[in-house]
C-alpha cells in the first residue's frame, strides 16, 4: 500500500498541475469575525486582508524562494517565524469559529464528539495556528494549552485570547524540539504535520503524553509536496498511524485516512 501511494503521488501532482482546482475568490462577510480580528490586529484594511487571502499561495511561495539555500528543516524554521503571508493560509480555512466547527463536523461529527465526551479536561493543540480551535475547546470547558512556534499566527492567537479573556495557556516551541508539560486528556492537531521535516517523532511524543482514557484527534493534509506550496512535505499516513499504535493507542475512527480518532485504553 505504501509503495502504491508513492507511485501515485507524481500522477496526482501532474493532474493537479494540468487541471488546477478553481476556487471562488474570498469575499469578506460580517460573520467572519476572525478575519475582522486579524484586520484590527494587523492594521490592514478588510480589503487588503481579502486580497492577501486570495493570493497567499503566490505570496508564500515567493517568501520561500527568497530563503537562503539549506535543508528543509532550517528553511522551514526561518519561513514560519518570519513569514508575513503564511497566516493568510490559515485564515482562509478559519474565518470564524462556526465555520471551523462546520468543517470538522463535515468530516465526521465524531471528531468533536470524542473531544466533548472525553472525561478529562486537559487539552493541548499541537500547532495551534491562529488559536481558533483552542477558543472552541476553551468554550467547551476544557483546560486548554496552545502550542506552536513563534511567528505572526502565534502573536495573533495570543492577542485574541487576551481580547476575549480566554483561559488558554500559551506554550512556544521551536521546529525539531518538543517538550511537553505533563500529560493531557485530549491531543488535537489539524493540518500541521505536513509542514514538518519529521512528523513522526512529535507524533510519538504527543501520544506518549496522552492519559489513559484520553483522545487523540489527528487531521493531516495528504496532498504532499506541491509546486505552489513548497513548504509542504509528503506524509506517510500509514507510518504515522503505526507510530500511534506502537505508543499503545487504539484507533476508533479513520485508520489510514486524513482524519482519525485514537484513544488510550483506561488502566485496568
Amino acid at each position: 500500500m505504501n509503495s502504491l501511494r508513492r507511485l501515485l503521488r507524481p500522477l496526482a501532482r501532474l493532474v493537479r498541475a494540468v487541471f488546477p482546482k478553481k476556487e471562488a475568490p474570498y469575499v469578506y462577510q460580517p460573520s467572519h469575525h476572525i478575519i475582522a480580528d486579524y484586520a484590527a490586529f494587523s492594521g490592514l484594511s478588510l480589503d487588503e486582508v481579502a486580497n492577501r487571502i486570495n493570493s497567499y499561495k503566490a505570496l508564500t511561495k515567493q517568501e520561500w524562494e527568497r530563503l537562503p539555500a539549506g535543508d528543509f528543516g532550517d528553511r522551514a524554521k526561518v519561513f514560519y517565524e518570519r513569514s508575513h503571508y503564511y497566516i493568510c493560509d490559515i485564515l482562509a480555512a478559519n474565518r470564524s469559529t462556526q465555520e471551523l466547527v462546520n468543517k470538522l463536523d463535515g468530516y465526521t461529527p465524531l471528531l468533536l464528539e470524542s473531544i466533548r465526551n472525553t472525561p478529562g479536561t486537559r487539552l493541548i493543540e499541537f500547532g495551534g495556528g491562529t488559536g481558533v480551535f483552542c477558543e472552541i475547546a476553551a468554550r467547551m470547558g476544557k483546560e486548554v494549552t496552545y502550542l506552536d512556534i513563534p511567528g505572526q499566527p502565534a502573536a495573533f492567537a495570543a492577542w485574541r485570547f487576551a481580547k476575549y479573556d480566554l483561559p488558554v495557556t500559551i506554550q512556544r516551541t521551536t521546529p525539531g524540539t518538543l517538550e511537553l508539560q505533563g500529560n493531557y486528556d485530549v491531543v488535537f492537531t489539524d493540518a500541521v504535520l505536513e509542514h514538518l521535516d519529521d512528523p513522526y517523532t512529535p507524533t510519538r511524543i504527543l501520544a506518549e503524553h496522552l492519559n489513559p482514557g484520553g483522545t487523540f484527534v489527528m487531521l493531516v493534509d495528504l496532498a504532499g509536496e506541491e509546486e505552489d506550496m513548497p513548504m509542504h512535505k509528503d506524509v506517510d499516513v500509514i507510518r504515522l498511524h503505526e507510530v500511534l499504535e506502537q505508543a499503545g493507542l487504539v484507533n476508533t475512527y479513520g485508520r489510514h485516512t486524513f482524519a482519525s480518532v485514537w484513544m488510550r485504553p483506561s488502566a485496568a
